[in-house]
Protein backbone atom coordinates (compact mmCIF):
# COMPACT_ATOMS: atom_id res chain seq x y z
CA UNK A 1 0.00 0.00 0.00
CA UNK A 2 1.32 3.46 -0.88
CA UNK A 3 1.22 5.42 2.38
CA UNK A 4 2.02 9.12 1.95
CA UNK A 5 4.75 10.66 4.08
CA UNK A 6 4.23 14.40 4.52
CA UNK A 7 6.44 17.05 6.07
CA UNK A 8 3.99 19.30 7.91
CA UNK A 9 5.41 22.55 9.30
CA UNK A 10 2.48 22.85 11.71
CA UNK A 11 4.01 19.91 13.63
CA UNK A 12 7.34 21.67 14.15
CA UNK A 13 8.96 22.37 17.49
CA UNK A 14 8.15 25.66 19.22
CA UNK A 15 11.19 27.84 18.58
CA UNK A 16 13.12 28.39 21.81
CA UNK A 17 16.74 28.20 20.67
CA UNK A 18 18.58 27.95 17.35
CA UNK A 19 18.35 24.15 17.52
CA UNK A 20 14.58 24.52 17.00
CA UNK A 21 14.99 25.99 13.52
CA UNK A 22 15.27 24.06 10.28
CA UNK A 23 16.73 23.93 6.82
CA UNK A 24 15.17 24.96 3.51
CA UNK A 25 12.49 22.58 2.26
CA UNK A 26 14.22 22.23 -1.13
CA UNK A 27 17.36 20.90 0.56
CA UNK A 28 15.35 18.51 2.71
CA UNK A 29 13.41 17.30 -0.34
CA UNK A 30 16.68 16.34 -2.06
CA UNK A 31 17.87 14.54 1.07
CA UNK A 32 14.57 12.75 1.67
CA UNK A 33 13.03 12.06 -1.77
CA UNK A 34 10.28 9.80 -0.37
CA UNK A 35 8.83 12.65 1.73
CA UNK A 36 6.25 15.05 0.28
CA UNK A 37 7.30 18.62 1.16
CA UNK A 38 4.37 20.32 -0.59
CA UNK A 39 3.03 21.62 2.75
CA UNK A 40 6.27 23.61 3.19
CA UNK A 41 7.03 26.97 1.57
CA UNK A 42 8.27 26.28 -1.94
CA UNK A 43 10.44 29.38 -2.17
CA UNK A 44 12.75 28.32 0.68
CA UNK A 45 11.33 30.80 3.14
CA UNK A 46 11.74 29.54 6.71
CA UNK A 47 8.96 27.17 7.71
CA UNK A 48 9.66 27.84 11.39
CA UNK A 49 8.92 30.96 13.44
CA UNK A 50 11.34 33.84 12.79
CA UNK A 51 9.29 36.76 14.12
CA UNK A 52 10.97 39.36 11.96
CA UNK A 53 7.67 41.05 11.04
CA UNK A 54 6.17 40.76 14.53
CA UNK A 55 6.31 44.28 16.03
CA UNK A 56 4.52 43.07 19.18
CA UNK A 57 7.18 40.44 19.94
CA UNK A 58 8.55 40.51 23.49
CA UNK A 59 11.20 38.26 25.01
CA UNK A 60 9.41 35.61 27.08
CA UNK A 61 12.27 33.25 27.81
CA UNK A 62 14.53 33.72 30.86
CA UNK A 63 16.55 36.88 30.29
CA UNK A 64 18.32 39.68 32.10
CA UNK A 65 21.15 37.59 33.52
CA UNK A 66 23.45 37.56 30.47
CA UNK A 67 21.38 34.98 28.57
CA UNK A 68 21.63 35.31 24.83
CA UNK A 69 19.44 33.65 22.24
CA UNK A 70 20.39 33.41 18.57
CA UNK A 71 16.74 33.46 17.45
CA UNK A 72 13.47 35.00 18.56
CA UNK A 73 11.40 32.56 20.59
CA UNK A 74 7.96 31.68 19.28
CA UNK A 75 5.43 33.47 21.54
CA UNK A 76 2.71 31.43 23.22
CA UNK A 77 -0.01 33.25 21.25
CA UNK A 78 1.68 32.38 17.96
CA UNK A 79 2.16 28.76 19.05
CA UNK A 80 -1.51 28.46 20.10
CA UNK A 81 -2.66 29.92 16.76
CA UNK A 82 -0.50 27.32 14.99
CA UNK A 83 -2.10 24.58 17.11
CA UNK A 84 -5.56 25.78 15.99
CA UNK A 85 -4.36 25.58 12.37
CA UNK A 86 -3.02 22.07 13.07
CA UNK A 87 -6.39 20.99 14.52
CA UNK A 88 -8.10 22.26 11.36
CA UNK A 89 -5.53 20.56 9.14
CA UNK A 90 -6.08 17.24 10.91
CA UNK A 91 -9.86 17.65 10.73
CA UNK A 92 -9.70 18.25 6.98
CA UNK A 93 -7.54 15.21 6.21
CA UNK A 94 -9.29 12.33 4.43
CA UNK A 95 -7.40 9.66 6.39
CA UNK A 96 -8.99 7.96 9.38
CA UNK A 97 -5.63 7.10 10.94
CA UNK A 98 -2.58 9.35 10.90
CA UNK A 99 0.82 8.66 12.36
CA UNK A 100 2.50 11.87 13.49
CA UNK A 101 6.02 12.51 14.61
CA UNK A 102 6.21 15.76 16.53
CA UNK A 103 7.75 17.51 19.50
CA UNK A 104 6.64 17.67 23.12
CA UNK A 105 4.59 20.89 22.97
CA UNK A 106 2.66 19.77 19.90
CA UNK A 107 2.00 16.32 21.36
CA UNK A 108 0.91 17.87 24.64
CA UNK A 109 -1.58 20.05 22.74
CA UNK A 110 -2.93 17.15 20.69
CA UNK A 111 -3.37 15.00 23.80
CA UNK A 112 -4.96 17.65 26.05
CA UNK A 113 -1.92 17.84 28.30
CA UNK A 114 -0.68 14.25 28.39
CA UNK A 115 3.03 14.01 29.14
CA UNK A 116 5.25 12.11 26.70
CA UNK A 117 8.66 10.60 27.28
CA UNK A 118 11.28 11.09 24.59
CA UNK A 119 10.46 8.85 21.59
CA UNK A 120 7.30 7.54 23.28
CA UNK A 121 4.40 6.43 21.06
CA UNK A 122 0.75 6.77 22.06
CA UNK A 123 -2.58 6.34 20.30
CA UNK A 124 -4.73 9.46 20.45
CA UNK A 125 -8.27 10.20 19.30
CA UNK A 126 -8.73 13.59 17.69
Amino acid sequence: KNIPILAVPLLRERVYTTSDTGRPASLLAREFPTVDFSECPQDDRPWWYVGEDDSSWEEWRPHGENQWYGVRGEPETVFQERMKELDEWIGNRPEKTILMVAHWGVLRHLSDGTQFLNAEAKILEH
